[in-house]
């Protein structure tokens, strides 16, 4: 996990939980990856939307290189977007990638997953923009339940 003490974990993790669901991703036992399921939480994505949709986030990582193109991201989104969709009753998914981070975007892509925006960032080194896509209830229904 990238934090280091007990403090900084609860401090992520209670914070985000009282809005997510927050799952840790093992493989045998032991975590190698995080996710949420969260209500959107950045105001200027909320404003991308109509302010009476439930719109939620999914944020995923698997840490453990060793883990990567195996699999675990898609079926990790397709749980989360069952959650989500089924149990959750929401009405849009909107997830945030680095430009860099293709096999991501390919794995979103995948699931259902368009990208609804581009936007340019100075934050992140290996970054030059956020690429931002979206899946609603209704994309989710027609496409992978008919």
């Amino acid at each position: 996990m990238q934090a280091n003490d007990a403090e900084t974990v609860h401090d992520i993790y209670g914070r985000t939980s009282q809005t997510a669901f927050c799952f840790l991703i093992e493989f045998n036992g032991t975590p190698i990856g995080e996710c949420w399921l969260q209500r959107m939480n950045i105001p200027e994505v909320k404003a991308m939307y109509d302010n009476t949709l439930d719109v939620r986030r999914i944020d995923m990582a698997v840490f453990e290189k060793d883990h990567w193109n195996r699999g675990i991201g898609t079926q990790l989104i397709t749980m989360l977007v069952d959650f989500a969709f089924g149990d959750e009753h929401a009405d849009v998914l909107h997830v945030i990638v680095g430009d860099y981070n293709l096999r991501s975007i390919r794995t979103f892509e995948k699931n259902g997953f368009v990208e609804v925006a581009r936007i340019p960032t100075n934050e992140a080194a290996k970054q030059s923009e956020e690429i931002h896509l979206a899946l609603t209830c209704e994309e989710y229904f027609t496409r992978f339940t008919a």
